[in-house]
């Protein structure tokens, strides 16, 4: 695998929000499915934090600690499960335009902050992530348990929704690509609050035909871990 980044990301936060199949289908490119649970379509709005970054073996100067957050599709081809990522927004100008070449997504650059835990000796972990996109602020809290991690239940929905390793994206020929998505020791800490402040519809414009949920029906944090994402290739 010819890997273009490797980076330490802080805790890994993820909403994931059911809606109706048609209404996901029609943003996807040809080749495409979305992912079908519990009769419905599902995405996902993730935060976390790279940390110690890499590009192609190399770090770039003030380019290496970068917070993320991105919309994305939980989609399938063939029998191979994945992500096509609808917006990502990041920190560093350089970082997106860069991606932005290279993954053939849609990507911004924005202020954002993440701020995790000070000090693991507490009981419980509050981690907040803040955007501000032009007039909008998005404020993402997250509140965990300290020490207490789990396994989703094998064949339950949390563990169907989870086991995907691969990104989509089409080029400016209409071809999909793929790459892949590496996660190593990938933990599961246990939430115990969780709010989203602000009005994702707006700073996420135009991204979905319908009026974003005021609710996810599920939240996730995971520990920070190590990412390796490969230069995408040719379906």
């Amino acid at each position: 695998m010819s890997v273009f980044l490797f980076a330490q990301s802080q805790e890994w936060i993820n909403f994931l929000y059911p809606a109706p199949i048609e209404s996901l289908q029609s943003l996807l490119p040809v080749g495409l499915v979305p992912e079908i649970a519990e009769g419905m379509a599902w995405f996902s709005l993730m935060a976390t934090e790279f940390r110690e970054a890499k590009f192609k073996g190399l770090k770039l100067p003030f380019q290496n600690h970068f917070p993320g957050i991105s919309l994305r599709i939980l989609v399938r081809k063939n029998n191979i499960p994945g992500y096509y990522f609808l917006r990502q927004i990041v920190a560093k100008h350089c970082i997106a335009q860069a991606a932005q070449r290279i993954y053939k997504e849609s990507y911004e650059a924005f202020p954002i902050e993440f701020s995790a835990p000070a000090s693991s000796i507490s009981t419980e972990n509050t981690y907040t992530t803040t955007l501000w996109r032009k007039s909008e602020q998005l404020e993402i809290r997250m509140q965990t348990e300290q020490g207490s991690y789990y396994q989703p239940i094998p064949g339950g929905l949390e563990a169907f929704l989870s086991l995907r390793n691969t990104g989509f994206s089409q080029n400016e020929k209409g071809q999909l690509l793929s790459y892949t998505i590496e996660h190593q020791n990938k933990q599961w800490i246990t939430v115990n609050q969780s709010s989203i402040s602000g009005n994702l519809g707006s700073v996420f414009k135009n991204c979905l035909p319908f009026e974003f949920p005021a609710q996810p029906a599920l939240v996730q944090v995971a520990n920070g871990m190590e990412i390796k994402l490969s230069t995408p290739r040719l379906l």
